[in-house]
């Protein structure tokens, strides 16, 4: 004969179920449905503060931060405040500078040398600068090609030694020995790079113009005969000519940055132009010109501040 057996779990389920009605439904019929509150929570208006508990919650419900981990970049007042922070201030700054010269975009002479100078700041964005001068100058390959042809014309020509004449027919191409300068230095960004974690470089970008002199020379070169035909230009030795022999009135222009790299320590890089107001006798007589130089000068500076700045 086949019938329902109910499994041992079936009749646990039943045996719970009993129980609970039993206890719910005496406590159901005797409580009043009139005092039974069935409207929504009030909900309050006051504000959640980091770090504090609302109102009607306890010590033991989580707090919530802004940043947990602490990585947030700009979430903290005293992080955003590091970063409009100036560390070196312009304003009030004096400074000593030393860098290499080294010329660029070169036509018929190059140039190497140093430039000193010392720059005081008496605005948050100007300051004023006196420069030196140190160069020495070589002729390029462009016009040696020049001294090489001349020399083949006075050699299938037969001429003299004494009546050849290796210098080509081209203006501008006088040397700069030493150069002074007073220069007005525009300094109107100051920014800082995330280098590592915690770690920042900061920077300074500036411009400047200028008005001074330099001291020119001008490189002969002559036939040379002691090895084989040949020439060799005379002047250009380190020191010929003296620093200020001669004076050509210049200006100046250029831009450039620094990396602070300690306290009183700064990495400079700048792009410089000189140029004036040179003659030559052409073929329709002789006539001014301008002419430009190029420089890219790259150093050191060391300097005083007065304190960083908010």
């Amino acid at each position: 004969m086949c019938g329902y057996r109910p499994s041992r779990s079936s009749i646990a389920t039943w045996v719970v179920m009993v129980g609970v009605s039993a206890y719910a439904i005496p406590i159901l019929a005797a409580s009043d449905p009139a005092s039974m509150d069935f409207s929504p929570p009030e909900v309050t208006s006051d504000p959640v503060t980091v770090g504090s508990s609302p109102s009607g919650r306890t010590g033991d419900e989580p707090v919530y931060e802004p940043a947990p981990f602490g990585d947030s970049d700009f979430g903290l007042d005293e992080e955003r405040e590091l970063v409009s922070r100036v560390r070196f201030p312009s304003r009030g700054r004096l400074e000593i500078g030393a860098m290499f010269a080294n010329s660029v975009i070169d036509t018929y002479n190059s140039h190497l040398g140093i430039l000193l100078d010392a720059t005081y700041s008496p605005y948050r964005t100007l300051g004023f600068s006196v420069a030196l001068g140190l160069n020495h100058g070589s002729t390029t390959g462009i016009i040696e090609e020049a001294f090489q042809e001349k020399l083949a014309d006075c050699a299938r020509d037969s001429v003299s030694d004494a009546a050849c004449t290796l210098a080509p027919d081209v203006p501008d191409v006088e040397q700069i020995t030493g150069s002074v300068a007073a220069r007005a230095v525009w300094t109107p960004l100051y920014g800082k790079i995330n280098v590592v974690s915690e770690v920042d470089a900061n920077l300074e970008f500036y411009g400047f113009l200028g008005v001074g002199f330099h001291g020119p020379r001008q490189p002969e070169p002559t036939v040379d005969r002691s090895e084989a035909l040949g020439w060799r230009v005379d002047g250009q030795g380190l020191g010929d000519g003296g620093l200020f022999s001669d004076v050509q009135w210049r200006g100046s222009a250029g831009i450039g940055f620094k990396v602070f790299v300690a306290e009183h320590v700064a990495f400079r890089t700048e792009a410089m132009g000189v140029g004036w107001i040179d003659d030559f006798d052409f073929v329709s007589g002789n006539e001014s010109f301008p002419t430009y130089r190029y420089f890219l000068n790259t150093g050191l500076s060391y300097f005083w501040s007065p304190g960083e700045t908010r």
